[in-house]
Parts: C-alpha cells; sequence; structure tokens
C-alpha cells in the first residue's frame, strides 16, 4: 500500500462485502453500501492515475536546470544542501527522469526563490487538470449516491465544499 492511498485488495474485499450485503440486508443500506465502494474505487484509480501522470510527465524540469545553472550551483551543491548522497536525485530531476518529493520540491523552491509550480510549470498543469477531472468525477458520483441521516449531511457537506470551490476558482479575489 502507498502512504495515503487504498489498495486494489482493499476495493476487492469491500466489492465482497457489499455482496453479501446484497443478500443480506434491505435495499436501501445495499445502496449506500455501493456508493461508498464506488468512491473507494474512485479513490484508488484516482492515486493510480495521479502517480502515472507526474511519472508520464512530458520533459517539466528545464526550468530547474536553467535556474541552478544561472545560480552557478552545481548539481552536487544542490545534492549537499538537499543531504543527498550523490548528485543522481537532482540530475533525475532535472532530466523528467522522476518527480521530486515534497521535500526535495520545497528545498528547490527555497533554494531558487521561485515557487516549484513555476519550476514545473508542465507538471503543473498536467496534475491540476487531472485534479480537476477527479474532482468533477467525485462530484458526479457523490450526487449518485442516496444517503440517509448523517450519510446524506456528509455527502451534502462534500457537495456543499465542491460547489463553493468551483464559485471560488471562477472568481479569484483580486488582491
Amino acid at each position: 500500500m502507498i502512504q495515503g492511498g487504498i489498495t486494489g485488495s482493499q476495493v476487492r474485499m469491500a466489492l465482497c462485502t457489499a455482496h453479501y450485503f446484497h443478500n443480506h440486508t434491505s435495499r436501501a443500506s445495499y445502496a449506500t453500501l455501493r456508493c461508498r465502494i464506488e468512491l473507494l474505487n474512485l479513490e484508488h484509480q484516482s492515486y493510480q492515475s495521479f502517480l502515472f501522470i507526474c511519472m508520464a510527465s512530458e520533459p517539466h524540469a528545464t526550468l530547474l536546470r536553467s535556474l541552478r545553472k544561472r545560480s552557478g550551483l552545481t548539481q552536487k551543491d544542490i545534492a549537499q544542501i538537499l543531504g543527498f548522497r550523490s548528485e543522481i536525485t537532482v540530475s533525475r530531476h532535472e532530466r523528467s527522469l522522476s518527480v521530486p518529493s515534497l521535500f526535495a520540491a520545497l528545498s528547490y523552491e527555497i533554494i531558487f526563490s521561485e515557487a516549484i509550480s513555476m519550476q514545473l510549470k508542465s507538471l503543473h498543469r498536467e496534475v491540476e487538470a487531472k485534479i480537476e477531472q477527479h474532482l468533477t468525477e467525485l462530484e458526479h458520483a457523490l450526487q449518485q449516491c442516496d444517503g440517509k441521516g448523517r450519510d446524506a449531511r456528509i455527502i451534502a457537506k462534500k457537495l456543499v465544499f465542491l460547489n463553493e470551490r468551483r464559485i471560488n476558482k471562477s472568481n479569484p479575489i483580486m488582491p
């Protein structure tokens, strides 16, 4: 299991549980459970897609290399500053062979005084597009749920958040 994600076996186990409940509980309970499982499955697929898009990104770190070169620092210097054993990791980031960890990305931002989203523009655009797609999918899945009581309040809270987020995104606050 990847930290923060769910495994395919967890989704399969939830599906087996749903089939058991389908045969032994009311239709409403089964529908609510099935909705939760679909959301789990969506979360699992989204996480896998997110990892794939990060790794399959078109070259995204050319600015990172130019910032380093402009600063006069070598890959070895950057690696030493970040606490890496060698410059191989920095090289892999610059050549888009791997995506920087959160620690490395924030470190690059601090070192070069440039927002990481600016350093990795194409990766940022790809991740943003994928996240927006997954948020839309989540919203559609939530709209199909027919929860009652506490479940209905949780679903409504999520839908309100997604709606407010869309409104705020389309009407950014001007400084």
